[in-house]
């Protein structure tokens, strides 16, 4: 009997595991249409950067290090509630919960960051008059 219970709380647990990773996803989309509206309604104040001598890779890293920040931020505040809830699996002496996590704060971690880069390109993109002239 505690075999079967352990098959259904298992099966539970997997649920669970996948829909969190959907949330995941789902976040992840959400931060890039989020840095890209913060990208769009910055763009002046990036031009008039550009206009005062500010290289474009400089303007990128700024904007990297700004968005890229609260990304990894983000992460490590999630991931001290994860590791709350990994905590019983590793004193039972699995990894396994502990590698699926790393690995998942990783991916999204990085992903974060590809969309930080890509709303920073979409951006700095185009005329710096153009922008200044709307700002």
């Amino acid at each position: 009997r505690l075999d079967l219970l352990h098959g259904v709380q298992n099966t539970y647990l997997a649920i669970f595991q996948a829909l969190g990773g959907l949330g995941l996803v789902l976040g992840s989309v959400g931060l890039l249409a989020l840095v890209l509206r913060h990208a769009l309604e910055r763009r002046g104040e990036l031009a008039l950067l550009r206009a005062l001598g500010f290289s474009t890779a400089e303007l990128r890293w700024l904007f990297l290090g700004e968005q890229g920040g609260l990304v990894w931020a983000g992460l490590f505040v999630g991931a001290l509630g994860g590791a709350l809830v990994v905590l019983p699996r590793l004193e039972a002496g699995s990894l396994d919960a502990v590698r699926t996590l790393g690995g998942l704060l990783l991916g999204v971690g990085l992903l974060g960051c590809v969309w930080v880069l890509l709303g920073a390109a979409l951006a700095l993109r185009g005329s710096v008059l153009r922008a200044l002239n709307r700002e």
